[in-house]
């Protein structure tokens, strides 16, 4: 009050910048000791941090838990939260629409590994945004969704982050109070709402103004919750609003269309469903369009014209893929009839998205017999399995669709088939991958597996490269370290993409064993170790890393940085001395040259811009356009599309044809060539990749 108010006649003139008097030259220390530490503040974050922990009793704690804060700010509230918050079954996004929050944030609150810092304007749409749509359990937004010029639109920008069953936690003011008029009432943003029939002259609502309008917006059970107190304090009014996303899967006046089979399960379906007051239309496969019926078709799933024609009838609130279920059986299946059933498949479903788009409704695609919930569950179905495939590709690309994947029981009978398809479609359930076997419903689940109750020491290994599920644990022989070794206990090992390419028999050479870095602590060393000492935590390159121990040459070990956590320091060896070696041992880097660093965003790019912009180099990077942020935040100005060749002729352009000193590159095809045309005569082109294809157009170049 006492910095604002005595300015207020300089802002009233324009004289004064009311942004500078809440954060004078970025700094965020008053307005987070207001939002934090006020006795107010404490009351109300505490009341936000009780509804989320109410909350979370009543979570599946099998699965995990996703939590969304929107206009975080100063993270006041987020300070309550993440000590309450488990980090193995947590994962938690921190956004605001500026930058100076999230890195600020990113500082703030960096011993919580579970944390992800995005920029998220929620005026605006969510997915464009790289968002993913109902994705979150629980979203919080404190003090912030007053500050948007529609509520109504943000609101429904809201819900479609929310899981079908997802909670919104709101803490907002209820009544206007004079103090925040004459502080943030000052900005701009405090009088930009633009939706007055709802607030015709104030920026705050009521609690039961609020709860009309998230009625209005498809939440049920809102309710407010006030602080338990007699103090008459400023900030209390305010109210902390709960309000459950009303979505849910309802057959209830819906549109079908079901894809149907020839086994009887989809026209047994459509009698019930019409017996309910359904409207239905059912399409078989066959080789020309007809209309069979008032509401049959026939159609050709490989042409786009009929599935626009018999999706242009009306909009369908949920499709229904049956056409798998009429595969081939085990024994009429050829590799021929495999190969071609697939693409008949994945080809329909590619129509069937590219012509739902504008309105996507709900999809289920439905097998047989296609995956195996044990070890001796026995496949039947195999040939249906690329619509597994499909379908979660279309949840990760197309999450607007709600793609089901549901595999029925080969040996149940058909009318308990379509008995569990339809119980389970008119379920409220979120789960996109479920399975029955002997009337058991199983559904997709990764849960933490303490290695520690092991018996004896192991190792991750692969019987066979060539697929994931040749993945092992196996007895682990330790070895004692002879002189100039150390011997680790494992706690963190870092992934990279070698081990992928290792374990599906797809990296050029010789991989060695699954893991190449970790972090642990020293445990036993040999002769002649210095500077290394045992019960020392360290980092290290480290060969057959997937593993409770390792020994390992003592030159490759390096002690952990006291600020980096375990994940953290495990992500370092090979990235950064790939990059220190490549830049300064090969490329021999200095301040003043160019260098383009291809895949940017990758942990070897990410490192290698770091050591760059360290040497006083100018940074060129390409990227994918979504992860462009991220080498924004690396303070990277010229950033380039690393899915086009587009890069060669921006660079040339941004240096005035002179071009780059370095090249540091992993891409392979025409990248090469156009890597080489913008390198400036005696450059350097500095290659990490491992392609086949990539080593001969080098030697070609």
């Amino acid at each position: 009050m006492k910095r604002c108010g005595s300015q207020l006649a300089e802002v009233l003139r324009g004289d004064c910048d009311p942004v500078q008097l809440l954060f004078p030259e970025g700094n965020l220390t008053l307005t987070t000791q207001l939002y934090q530490e006020s006795m107010g503040s404490k009351m109300m974050n505490n009341l936000v941090k009780q509804a989320v922990l109410t909350a979370l009793d009543q979570k599946d704690l099998e699965s995990p838990l996703k939590i969304l804060e929107i206009g975080a700010g100063t993270g006041g509230t987020t300070a309550y939260l993440l000590p309450e918050l488990d980090k193995f079954q947590t994962e938690y996004v921190f956004t605001d629409i500026s930058p100076l929050f999230t890195e600020k944030a990113r500082q703030q609150f960096k011993a919580y590994s579970f944390v992800e810092y995005r920029l998220l304007d929620i005026e605006k749409e969510p997915k464009v945004q790289g968002f993913s749509l109902q994705d979150y359990d629980i979203i919080i937004a404190a003090n912030v969704l007053h500050a948007t010029q529609d509520l109504q639109q943000t609101l429904s920008h809201v819900k479609q982050l929310l899981t079908p069953q997802g909670m919104l936690v709101l803490l907002e003011g209820t009544r206007p109070l004079r103090w925040l008029d004459l502080i943030f009432g000052l900005t701009e943003g405090w009088w930009r709402f633009t939706d007055t029939s709802l607030r015709p002259s104030y920026p705050l609502l009521s609690a039961y103004q609020w709860q009309q309008l998230l009625e209005k917006s498809g939440f049920a059970e809102s309710v407010t919750l006030f602080p338990d107190s007699d103090l008459d304090s400023l900030l209390c009014q305010q109210g902390v609003i709960v309000a459950k996303n009303a979505e849910h899967i309802d057959a209830d006046g819906k549109n079908w269309l079901i894809l149907g089979d020839r086994q009887g399960i989809a026209s047994q379906l459509v009698q019930i469903l019409e017996s309910q007051g359904e409207n239905c239309i059912i399409a078989y496969a066959e080789k020309t369009y007809q209309q069979l019926g008032q509401q049959d078709y026939q159609i050709n799933p490989k042409k786009a014209q009929d599935w626009q024609r018999l999706l242009s009838k009306q909009s369908f609130d949920h499709i229904i893929y049956l056409w798998g279920l009429d595969t081939p059986s085990e024994k009429d299946l050829t590799l021929e009839t495999l190969e071609t059933t697939s693409e008949n498949h994945c080809r329909s479903i590619l129509h069937l998205i590219q012509h739902s788009y504008t309105n996507p409704p709900r999809l289920w695609l439905v097998t047989k017999g296609t995956i195996a919930t044990d070890d001796d569950d026995h496949i039947s179905g195999i040939a249906q399995s690329s619509l597994w495939g499909l379908g979660k590709a279309i949840a990760l690309e197309h999450p607007e669709f709600n793609c089901i994947c549901l595999d029925l029981d080969a040996n149940t009978p058909l009318k308990q088939q379509i008995k569990l398809l339809l119980t389970e479609i008119k379920s409220n359930s979120s789960e996109n991958q479920i399975a029955f076997r002997q009337n058991t419903r199983h559904v997709a689940r990764l849960v933490p597996q303490k290695l520690s109750t092991f018996p004896q020491p192991l190792k991750l290994t692969i019987t066979q490269r060539g697929t994931l599920e040749n993945l092992q644990w196996q007895p682990l022989t330790r070895h004692s370290p002879k002189a100039g070794e150390v011997e680790i206990r494992v706690k963190a090992a870092g992934l990279n993409f070698r081990d992928v390419l290792n374990a599906l028999d797809l990296y050029p050479g010789e991989a060695g064993p699954l893991g190449c870095e970790c972090v642990g602590e020293i445990i036993k060393k040999g002769e002649n170790v210095e500077n290394l000492d045992i019960g020392q935590e360290v980092m290290a390159i480290a060969s057959g890393s997937f593993s409770h121990y390792v020994t390992v040459d003592a030159a490759m070990v390096s002690p952990k940085p006291a600020a980096l956590t375990l994940e953290e320091a495990a992500t370092i060896p090979v990235t950064f001395l790939t990059a220190h070696y490549t830049l300064h041992h090969l490329a021999k880097i200095k301040k003043g040259d160019r260098i383009l660093i291809h895949a940017g965003a990758g942990g070897v790019g990410q490192a290698a811009i770091q050591i760059a912009q360290q040497a006083g180099a100018e940074v060129f990077a390409t990227a994918s356009i979504p992860k462009w942020d991220t080498l924004k935040q690396l303070g990277v100005r010229h950033i380039m599309n690393s899915r086009t060749l587009d890069f060669a002729e921006e660079i040339l352009a941004i240096t005035e044809g002179e071009g780059v000193d370095i090249v540091l590159n992993s891409l392979s095809g025409e990248f090469i060539s156009q890597s080489l045309a913008v390198l400036k005569d005696k450059g350097r082109f500095i290659e990490i990749g491992k392609s086949l294809e990539a080593e001969g157009r080098r030697q070609e170049a």
